[in-house]
């Protein structure tokens, strides 16, 4: 459970700190979304194919867990992507799928496109 460890390592050390004023200012923050991203955190359950890393839905649950623990608003982040994606993955026609789950792009821009493009996220 060496992922586990690491998503509780990021959310202490990353997420946590900031948790007081992101819940005053109800403003996501777009740097921790990246970096989520980045560590493969937003989606992890989907196959490669589709940008992810293939691993089981259990361990998305346990990294959604460690984040939720230091901002529950945060977490949303991986788990609306997780639930998307799987739709997406699953019941979507072709093209509708490589528009959307383009392995290309980095994870934390496929699923936070349109809270960079706006600037930010007022919750």
């Amino acid at each position: 459970m060496a992922v586990g460890r690491y998503a509780r390592d990021f959310a202490r050390d990353i997420i946590a700190p900031g948790f007081l004023e992101r819940d005053k200012t109800r403003v996501l923050d777009r740097a921790i979304m990246r970096q989520m991203g980045e560590m493969g955190y937003i989606a992890p359950e989907l196959s490669e194919r589709f940008g992810g890393q293939g691993l089981g839905c259990l361990m998305t649950g346990v990294i959604h867990e460690e984040i939720a623990r230091a901002d529950l608003s945060i977490s949303y982040i991986n788990l609306l992507a997780s639930l998307n994606g799987q739709i997406l993955a699953q019941h979507s026609r072709p093209e509708v799928i490589v528009d959307t789950l383009n392995p290309r792009w980095p994870t934390a821009s496929r699923w936070g496109w349109r809270v960079w493009a706006s600037g930010g996220a007022k919750m």
